[in-house]
C-alpha cells in the first residue's frame, strides 16, 4: 500500500513540472524575433463598411488627438504614422492638435530588415465648437480650378477675413447669404498647383478648420449637362470649360459655343426627339470633358431632352424643426400664380440632394398651410434623387384655397424645381 501511495506522489509531481513547463513555453510572444511578422496589438481600429474607411474616433475642436500603438515584436518594429498620407511621426506615439474637418490617419509597423509590413487605417473626425466658422462639403463647390472664381458653404462665416489653402492664403473673400445658406466667395489663386488641399478660415482672433478642395486644370462639368429642351439654348456649368473644343450628343457634335468661359459652355440643343442621350466632350488638347458625380466623376454621361421647364434652381435647405422665420424652414420659391398655371396632367418635379450630416431625411408637398396636396404624402429619402408629383385639379384648387405652395421636411437641399 505504500508502495502504491509514493507511485501516485511521483506521478503527480511528474504532470505538475509538465504542466508548468508547457506554461513556460506558451508564454505571448517569448519567441517573438526579427524573422516573426509584425502586429498591431492595440489600438483596435474598426473594419471598412462596404469597402470605405471607417472612423476610428472623434474628438471636438478642443481636444488634442493622442494616439499609441502596441506592437510585436517590439525590439525590431518600426511604427510611422500618416495623417491625409504625410508621415507625421516615427514613434509609436502621436499627438497633435487639429483643426475642425476629418482625416485620414494610417498606421504602418514594419520590421524593415525583412520587409514584412502590416498597417491600420481609419477617419479622425474632429468636429468644430458651437459658434466656430465652419464649411463642410455641399456638392461639386470643393472642387476648384487656378484663377476662376469659387465658392464654399458653412455656418458663422461673417467674421471670416480671408483663407488659407494649403500654404497659400487668399486675403479677399466676400460673405453672403441665399436662401438661408451662408457662403463665402473668393478666387482661386493662380499659383495653385493640382491637388487636393486643406482650407482654413481667418478669422481677427482665430484659425478654423474647413475640410479640403481639390484643384484641376481639367476640364469639369458640373451642373445642366444632365438635362436640356430640344432646339433651346443649353447652359452646362463648371470649371475650365474655355478648354472645350466639342461637346458629342448621339452622333451629333457642336464645335460652335455662343457662350464660352471658364465657368460656362453655351449652345443650342440639336432638334432630338424626347429621350436619353449620352453625352461626351473633347478639349483643346484632346483631353477628355469630365463630367461631375458623387460617386466618382465619369468621361461620359447621359443626358435627358425633354420638354422640361425649369422653374427655380438653386441649393436651398430644408429643415422643419427650425424657428418661424428662418427662409431654410421651408422652401417656398413656387408662387401660387405660377402654380394655378398649371395644367391638371403636367408632371412636377423636385430635384434633390441630402444633407449628409442630418440624423433623417423626409418630405413632404404641402399648402401654404401646411397641409399634403390632394394625393400626396410625407416620404422618407435615402438617397439623392428626384420626387416626381402628377398635377391635378384637386391640387390647384387647394393651393389657390391655402395661400400657396410649400416642400417641407427635413435634412435635405432642393436644387431644382421643374414643369413638364
Amino acid at each position: 500500500m505504500k508502495k502504491i501511495y509514493l507511485l501516485l506522489i511521483a506521478l503527480m509531481t511528474l504532470c505538475t513540472a509538465i504542466t508548468f513547463s508547457s506554461c513556460s513555453d506558451d508564454e505571448p510572444f517569448s519567441t517573438a524575433s526579427i524573422d516573426d511578422y509584425p502586429r498591431i496589438l492595440d489600438p483596435t481600429f474598426p473594419d471598412r463598411a462596404n469597402g470605405q474607411l471607417a472612423v476610428f474616433e472623434s474628438i471636438n475642436r478642443n481636444d488634442t488627438l493622442d494616439m499609441k500603438v502596441t506592437v510585436t515584436p517590439a525590439d525590431y518594429t518600426k511604427v510611422t504614422y500618416f495623417l491625409d498620407g504625410t508621415k507625421v511621426s516615427d514613434s509609436t506615439e502621436y499627438k497633435a492638435s487639429l483643426e475642425a474637418g476629418t482625416y485620414t490617419v494610417k498606421i504602418i509597423a514594419a520590421i524593415t530588415k525583412t520587409g514584412k509590413q502590416t498597417d491600420r487605417e481609419g477617419y479622425i473626425i474632429v468636429k468644430p465648437l458651437d459658434g466656430d466658422p465652419y464649411s463642410q462639403a455641399v456638392g461639386s463647390e470643393r472642387i476648384i480650378a487656378p484663377g476662376s472664381p469659387a465658392r464654399l458653404y458653412g455656418r458663422n462665416l461673417s467674421t471670416v477675413k480671408s483663407l488659407k489653402i494649403g500654404g497659400t492664403t487668399v486675403d479677399k473673400v466676400t460673405y453672403g447669404e441665399e436662401s438661408g445658406q451662408e457662403y463665402l466667395d473668393y478666387v482661386v489663386p493662380e499659383s495653385l498647383a493640382a491637388g487636393t488641399y486643406r482650407v482654413s478660415l481667418i478669422t481677427a482672433k482665430a484659425q478654423y478648420g474647413a475640410e479640403t478642395v481639390t484643384a484641376t486644370k481639367e476640364a469639369l462639368a458640373v451642373s445642366g449637362f444632365n438635362r436640356a429642351n430640344a432646339s433651346s439654348t443649353w447652359i452646362i456649368k463648371g470649371i475650365n470649360l474655355d478648354r472645350m473644343a466639342s461637346i458629342t450628343i448621339a452622333d451629333k457634335t457642336i464645335t460652335s459655343f455662343t457662350v464660352q468661359s471658364t465657368t460656362e459652355l453655351a449652345f443650342i440643343c440639336p432638334a432630338f426627339a424626347n429621350g436619353d442621350y449620352k453625352i461626351s466632350g473633347k478639349t483643346k488638347d484632346g483631353h477628355d470633358l469630365e463630367f461631375y458625380a458623387s460617386a466618382g466623376n465619369t468621361t461620359t454621361s447621359t443626358v435627358t431632352i425633354s420638354s422640361e421647364t425649369t422653374l427655380w434652381e438653386g441649393h436651398h435647405y430644408v429643415n422643419w424643426s427650425l424657428k418661424d422665420g428662418d427662409p431654410n424652414k421651408t422652401f417656398n420659391e413656387i408662387s401660387k400664380n405660377q402654380f394655378d398655371s398649371f395644367k391638371p396632367g403636367s408632371i412636377l418635379r423636385i430635384y434633390y440632394t441630402l444633407n449628409t450630416t442630418d440624423t433623417y431625411h423626409q418630405m413632404e408637398t404641402t399648402s401654404g398651410w401646411w397641409n399634403n396636396l390632394p394625393g400626396t404624402d410625407k416620404i422618407d429619402l435615402s438617397a439623392d434623387g428626384v420626387k416626381e408629383i402628377t398635377i391635378t385639379q384637386d391640387m390647384i384648387d387647394k393651393v389657390n384655397s391655402e395661400d400657396g405652395f410649400l416642400i417641407v421636411g427635413y435634412g435635405f437641399y432642393v436644387n431644382r424645381v421643374t414643369i413638364q
